[in-house]
């Protein structure tokens, strides 16, 4: 029943191409935040030493999800409909094996750093989405997916394009909005054939904030992420 669920879920999504230019992106009208909320939300969170434990077994390769709050899943109504969770229950065949590497409100050097401690077998397929937290400093940001790629060596894995927010602080030419493109467009051309432009189909009724994504948001990024491990045979 969940599997079937799962799968009207994904079928209710638009499946494009990841071909193709890097995608504008509706600008959705959100009310400001509470004074007292946003000073919350911009102190950085405890420095972590590790990632939480969630995993499950299951058929091999592996999928190793690494990511920040999105990879987690914010906004989800539950974690059996974020984004790992609807990208496990869409594949054909046995249910994976899978690990979600996820640490919410870190940057892409603290991600990278405790990522490259750990055990990443040869047979496994990781999909990254790191640098939302700071797709501002381009330096960083891709000094960090480098190593990531150089870690993982000749392992399969895939890079989401960082999710840019509904809001007009990132619409395309602002400020903001020209730093993430930045990043996406180098993304596209240095890992052309790992590359996954999830900003293509969302829309400002797929978020549940101005950065995270809701249930509907998260299912069709998974939809994407699944059409293309199933494509390279993954």
């Amino acid at each position: 029943m969940y599997s079937y669920f799962i799968r009207l879920l994904i079928g209710l999504t638009t499946l494009l191409a990841i071909s193709g230019t890097l995608s504008a992106q509706e600008v959705c009208d959100w009310p400001p935040a509470p004074a007292a909320k946003a000073k919350l939300a911009a102190q950085p969170p405890p420095m972590p030493t590790s990632f939480p434990v969630v995993g499950g077994a299951g058929a091999k390769p592996e999928l190793i999800f690494l990511g920040d709050s999105l990879t987690k899943g914010a906004g989800a109504t539950n974690q059996s409909l974020a984004f790992p969770a609807i990208t496990l229950g869409s594949l054909d065949g046995e249910r994976r094996a899978y690990r979600v590497l996820a640490l919410g409100g870190h940057k892409s050097t603290i991600i990278t750093n405790l990522f490259l401690k750990e055990r990443i077998p040869k047979k496994s397929v990781v999909i990254a989405w790191v640098g939302r937290n700071n797709f501002d400093d381009f330096d960083g940001v891709t000094r960090d997916i480098s190593r990531i790629s150089a870690f993982l060596g000749d392992r399969n894995y895939l890079f989401l394009a960082i999710l840019r927010a509904g809001n007009k602080k990132e619409a395309a030419g602002t400020p903001r909005g020209e730093q993430l493109t930045h990043v996406n467009e180098w993304l596209k051309k240095i890992y052309p054939d790992n590359f996954i432009d999830v900003n293509e189909e969302i829309k400002c009724d797929d978020r549940a904030d101005p950065v995270h994504l809701n249930d509907k948001g998260y299912a069709k990024v998974a939809a994407k992420v699944a059409r293309v491990l199933m494509a390279k045979g993954w």
